[in-house]
């Protein structure tokens, strides 16, 4: 349920659909790390998927195949496959919040945890919901 706060420059008030350490959007703005949007400019809002940065594990995958090729560094070699796999495995995608404004596109906030950036989307659609 949205709360309200009082817009100190011209005393109207605001409801705060949503507010943490990062993220304030009420039904005038979004700041998002302290970058601040005018909700009416926002034409629509996305949640999107990023690719995961690969080239740590694909350092190690081709270290790890120079090592093999090796008779003395084996050892080293199957270790640097084994962690290159790993972490490649283990490697999230980024999910982003992206705007879509008079002027373009924008990448507002990136973040790995899927369910926290779905709930800032449905918390700013429902902001341009009552505009």
């Amino acid at each position: 349920m949205p709360q309200e706060r009082r817009n100190e420059m011209n005393n109207e008030k605001e409801k705060i659909y949503m507010k943490d350490q990062n993220i304030l959007i009420t039904s005038k703005i979004i700041e998002i790390e302290n970058k601040i949007y005018s909700l009416k400019n926002i034409n629509s809002v996305s949640l999107n998927k990023g690719k995961p940065n690969y080239w740590i594990p694909a350092i190690f995958l081709i270290t790890a195949f120079f090592m093999l090729s090796m008779e003395y560094t084996k050892g080293f070699g199957l270790f640097c496959l084994l962690i290159g796999i790993v972490i490649a495995i283990l490697k999230k995608p980024l999910y982003i919040v992206e705007f879509t404004t008079s002027s373009g596109q924008v990448q507002a906030l990136s973040h790995k945890d899927k369910e926290y950036i779905k709930k800032i989307v449905n918390q700013i659609k429902f902001a341009i919901a009552e505009l």
